[in-house]
Formats: C-alpha cells, sequence, structure tokens
C-alpha cells in the first residue's frame, strides 16, 4: 500500500464521538484516542436522587436509597 493508501484509511476511522444532554455536551474524542474512549455517566449532585452502576458494556440508572 503507498502511504497515500494509508493515509484515506487511517482518516477514515479518525472520526470522533461526543455526548449531549439536555442542556450541554461531552468534548469531543476522537476514535482513535489513545487508551480507548471514556464517558461518564452520572447522577446531579454526587448522585443524591439518581445513582448509576457501570458494568462490561451497562450502565444501570436508579434512585438512590433516598428518593425511594
Amino acid at each position: 500500500a503507498t502511504e497515500e493508501q494509508l493515509n484515506i484509511v487511517n482518516n477514515k476511522f479518525n472520526n470522533t464521538v461526543g455526548l449531549t444532554g439536555n442542556t450541554g455536551a461531552t468534548e469531543l474524542q476522537k476514535l482513535n484516542k489513545q487508551g480507548g474512549l471514556s464517558f461518564g455517566v452520572v447522577g446531579a449532585n454526587n448522585g443524591e436522587y439518581i445513582k448509576t452502576t457501570a458494568s462490561g458494556s451497562n450502565v444501570v440508572a436508579d434512585l438512590s436509597d433516598s428518593a425511594k
């Protein structure tokens, strides 16, 4: 493969990912980011009413004990 062909393939996978909420957005992260991509999913006020637990490929959101 030529250098030009390698650059074309490399650039095809050099896209970005970001998340948006009702307000605000995360910083964009490149797909080829060293160490991989990572976004936090957290409850407001340090999880006062909504707690999140991440395991494997899932993030579970639940009411906190004080909200139940």
